[in-house]
């Protein structure tokens, strides 16, 4: 099982939390994926966001979870590839906070990572 997890601090624990619970139902080993974008290298991104990021990976280690820690920009393919490489057969995210105008710019991508899931047999789960 993989979920996938960012530096937002408001709902990231929640998120982690649902998915440690459904990976103990079923028994599986889960991955918590953090995909690093060119807007939130180091230099970049907000010291407080850096903090909620690392409270994140360490909530992700204290309930069970392994982390996995890519830099790309091309969000959607690195977790298509981790679900591959991983042999998952669930993916978790959180509900999408991105605005309307710049999800039509994504929609192609995000219409291929489902297409490829599909593909692989993997069940996707949008925690609310």
């Amino acid at each position: 099982m993989v979920v996938c997890v960012s530096s937002n601090s408001e709902t990231q624990q929640h998120i982690i939390r649902k998915a440690a619970r459904v990976a103990d139902m079923y028994n599986a080993e889960w991955i918590a994926l953090y995909v690093q974008t060119s807007d939130e290298q180091t230099d970049r991104i907000p010291l407080d966001a850096q903090r909620h990021l690392m409270s994140h990976l360490e909530l992700v280690m204290q309930l069970g979870g392994q982390v996995q820690q890519v830099v790309s920009d091309n969000v959607a393919q690195v977790i298509a590839d981790v679900c591959r490489e991983q042999h998952a057969t669930l993916l978790c995210i959180g509900q999408p906070s991105i605005a309307f105008p710049r999800l039509l710019m994504r929609a192609g991508r995000y219409q291929k990572l489902l297409a490829e899931l599909k593909r692989m047999g993997v069940d996707l789960i949008i925690f609310a």
